[in-house]
């Protein structure tokens, strides 16, 4: 398949639901199909995989992780205040991570372990860093960083190295 290993960005929306259900579609049917197209090869062309070296393992990329993308929510008095139908989304997803995707989990990982951490709204940094080619966690004030987004780039640093740590931790690293 190309990659040993997958990992699958969620937001709080209905699209990432059905996206992981499309994907453990896609994945079955993929491995099925390359499966039947071996079996084929082999009694049509004896030889031909060992000769062309066409990778004989059918068993699909192994599932490590999600992120999930935080919903930007109103805030009183510096309490954000989660709203009802993004936090229905969210609640589904470890299910249908776990219903969905399980046959492709890594073995030994259990559904506390997939959830990798979730990724923060980043507003006007990303912009920022595109318009100037530099990574968020790079940015300085002469590439127009100013203010809060001091703040928000070394809370960006914090999540993007826990988000890496969980996904080494879960690949065996």
């Amino acid at each position: 398949m190309g990659a040993s290993y997958f990992v699958t960005p969620m937001g709080a929306d209905i699209f990432s639901i059905v996206g992981i259900r499309n994907i453990a579609e896609w994945l079955s049917n993929w491995t099925a199909v390359y499966h039947s197209a071996l079996e084929l090869c082999r009694k049509r062309h004896p030889g031909a995989l060992e000769e062309f070296q066409i990778p004989t393992d059918t068993e699909a990329a192994q599932f490590v992780g999600y992120t999930v993308q935080q919903y930007i929510t109103k805030s009183k008095k510096g309490v954000r205040r989660p709203t009802l139908a993004f936090e229905r989304i969210l609640s589904a997803i470890p299910d249908e991570i776990m219903s969905s995707l399980h046959r492709f989990t890594r073995p030994g990982l259990d559904a506390s372990a997939v959830r990798l951490g979730d990724v923060p709204n980043m507003f006007s940094l990303i912009p920022l860093a595109q318009s100037v080619n530099t990574p968020i966690a790079q940015l300085q004030s002469s590439d127009g960083l100013a203010g809060g987004q001091y703040g928000q780039q070394q809370r960006y640093t914090q999540t993007i190295k826990a988000v890496s740590d969980a996904l080494a931790r879960n690949v065996g690293i």
